[in-house]
Order: structure tokens, then C-alpha cells, then sequence
């Protein structure tokens, strides 16, 4: 257990800055989905307009994926933003995985 804890202090130690960077990002373009979307259609006829107009619209699905609940701001949201947040966090994990399995070399244990 002394190496999985030595390897997650090493982690958060090593990434603090881009860890927070990252959970800012994604804060803040859900927050932009959720205003945006409350302000451009702030009544229900609006909300059923959007709903018709992009919740059977082929290209949009092949984007955004299959919309559930496009009346509120909630659903809205999870259908914009859930998909690529999933995305860039799955990379993010990766590149951050990566750097903090990668080998490092050191002084003493280069080869001449």
C-alpha cells in the first residue's frame, strides 16, 4: 500500500496547478451552457421552439449525441456539456497518467 500512496502524493503534488486549471475549465463552461441558455430562452414556448428545432435535427445528434429533456436547463446542460467534458476529461486522465508513470531519469541512473 506504501507505493499506490507514495505514487498519489507524487501525483497531486506534481499536477496541483493543472488539476485545478482543468476543474476551472469544465466549471466554467458548464456555468456559460447554463446561462446561455436561460438567457436566449427564458420562457417555455421558447424551450419547446428549441426542443422541436434541435432535438430532431440528424447533425446535432451526431455531435451532442441523443437529447433527453431540452425543456430544462439541467437537461440542456447534461446533453451540451456531459459528452465533451466526458471526452477531454478521458484525455486529460490519460496525459495524466502517462506523466506520472512515466520513467524519470536521474543522475545516478543514467548509463554511459
Amino acid at each position: 500500500m506504501v507505493p499506490a500512496r507514495e505514487l498519489a502524493r507524487r501525483l497531486l503534488a506534481d499536477s496541483r496547478v493543472r488539476n485545478l486549471s482543468f476543474a476551472l475549465f469544465f466549471a466554467l463552461i458548464a456555468y456559460a451552457n447554463v446561462a446561455g441558455y436561460r438567457a436566449s430562452y427564458p420562457t417555455v414556448a421558447g424551450r419547446i421552439e428549441f426542443a422541436r428545432a434541435f432535438g430532431s435535427n440528424a447533425s446535432v445528434r451526431l455531435f451532442y449525441g441523443r437529447p433527453y429533456d431540452l425543456l430544462s436547463i439541467g437537461g440542456y446542460t447534461a446533453w451540451r456539456v456531459g459528452g465533451t467534458i466526458a471526452i477531454v476529461a478521458g484525455m486529460w486522465g490519460i496525459l495524466a497518467a502517462v506523466r506520472a508513470l512515466r520513467r524519470r531519469r536521474t543522475q545516478a541512473g543514467r548509463r554511459s
